[in-house]
Formats: C-alpha cells, sequence, structure tokens
C-alpha cells in the first residue's frame, strides 16, 4: 500500500473508533433510565471499537507530513460510505433489516433527517440520542468540508478573489 492510502486508512479507523467511544454515552442514557437497550449499545461499541482498535494497531506507524486536496475528498467519501456500516449496528435491535438500518445511519450522517421507523415517541432514549448524535456528526462534517474547501480554494485564488466570491454570493450585499 502507498503511504497515503495508509495514512487514509490510519484515519478512518480513528473514525470508527471514535464513533465506539461515542456509542458510549446513549449505552450510558438507557443504563441509568432502565432500558434493555444499552446492552445493544455495548455489542456495537464493542464491534466498533473492536474494528477501529485492530486497524488502528495495524496502521500505528502510518503519519502523514501533509495531506493533499485529493486525499482529502478519498477520505471524506470513505468516511460517508464506511460510518453508516458501523454506525447502523444499534438500530438492528429495533427490528429494522440491515439495509433500513444503514438507510437510518445514511440520513443521519447527511443530516437529511429522512426516516424508516415509526413510533419515534416510542423509541428508547438511547436511539433517540444515537440519531441526533449522527445527526451531529453529519453536521460538523458537512462544516469541516466546507473550511477545507474555501481554503483550499483561498490557497488557490489568493485572498482577495475569495473575498470577492464570498461577496459575489452575499445576498445582503446585493440587497442593500
Amino acid at each position: 500500500m502507498t503511504t497515503q492510502v495508509k495514512f487514509v486508512f490510519h484515519i478512518l479507523s480513528m473514525v470508527i473508533f471514535g464513533t465506539a467511544i461515542t456509542a458510549i454515552l446513549p449505552l450510558l442514557v438507557d443504563a441509568v433510565s432502565g432500558q434493555h437497550e444499552w446492552v445493544v449499545f455495548a455489542v456495537s461499541a464493542a464491534a466498533m471499537g473492536f474494528f477501529g482498535g485492530t486497524c488502528l494497531l495495524a496502521t500505528r506507524d502510518e503519519r502523514s507530513k501533509g495531506i493533499s486536496l485529493r486525499t482529502a475528498f478519498l477520505l471524506t467519501g470513505l468516511s460517508w460510505l464506511v460510518l453508516p456500516l458501523f454506525a447502523a449496528l444499534p438500530f438492528l435491535d429495533l427490528g429494522l433489516s440491515y439495509a433500513d438500518a444503514i438507510f437510518e445511519a445514511t440520513s443521519g450522517i447527511t443530516t437529511t433527517g429522512s426516516t424508516v421507523m415509526k413510533g419515534l415517541d416510542e423509541l428508547p432514549p438511547g436511539i433517540l440520542l444515537w440519531r441526533s448524535i449522527l445527526q451531529w456528526i453529519g453536521g460538523i462534517g458537512i462544516l469541516v468540508m466546507a473550511v477545507v474547501l474555501l481554503l483550499s480554494l483561498a490557497m488557490i485564488l489568493g485572498r482577495l478573489e475569495i473575498f470577492t466570491i464570498l461577496v459575489i454570493f452575499d445576498r445582503e450585499f446585493w440587497v442593500t
């Protein structure tokens, strides 16, 4: 594997491992509220932690001095493809098929808000928190990608040109 591919694999492993750590919060919420779904989050967090941790250990010596724009796009795309595969695990306890669970996780991560579940009011608080966390992660991911794109655009065009582009798209600039 080339160095950049190993670096991307290392970062994806960090994302999966971070998702495992994040799954502990709904686990605690369900455990405190007396819901039995805390076991699902424990098993899901263990599976994600095992996979992410193993891959992290396999690529622990991988460091990159810089990341190219091409690698950043690859990393973003792969994150949005791989993360829902693991984030879908807690939804399987609700009786959803794996395809529906992936849809639910992808919907959260892309912040579309679509759902295939019925009776959201009756769902355990841990699952509702998990859906909210996925949407929060997706929203932060979109903001980070926007900043990366704007910064790379600023480096390509120069500061004056990026200011001009931002002013062109500013509605209040044209209205007043």
